[in-house]
């Protein structure tokens, strides 16, 4: 039995497993887009107290495939909504790959964002 699927048994682990190799954590890739929901959905398919429970538990899932969110500070705590880009191994600036340069403060449009909805 192999560690991954351990940890994904019926016993309550609801640990978020992400596989080492480079080119498994490409969030281009539609298995791995599919593999952040499912350990997103694992860890957030729980009660918490705060909205900040939820944001931090994101983030860690996250940070695990080269993917890291602001910190925020949400206008209410009650319930709300943050939309944010996310870029993998950080954002780009400065020049394309073809050579052609950039402004010095615009970055790159993201391809992909994080619709992250509250309410307690």
């Amino acid at each position: 039995m192999r560690f991954k699927e351990f940890i994904s048994e019926d016993g309550g682990y609801n640990v978020p497993v992400v596989p080492i190799a480079k080119d498994t954590v490409d969030i281009t890739k539609p298995q791995t887009r599919g593999e952040i929901n499912l350990n997103l959905a694992a860890e957030l398919s729980r009660q918490f107290i705060n909205p900040y429970a939820p944001w931090i538990a994101v983030g860690k899932i996250l940070s695990m495939y080269g993917i890291y969110l602001p910190k925020v500070i949400l206008a209410d705590v009650e319930e709300g909504e943050e939309i944010v880009a996310l870029d993998q191994f950080g954002g780009s600036w400065g020049a394309k790959l073809d050579g052609t340069q950039t402004p010095p403060n615009e970055r790159d449009a993201p391809d992909y964002y994080l619709y992250f909805n509250y309410g307690i």
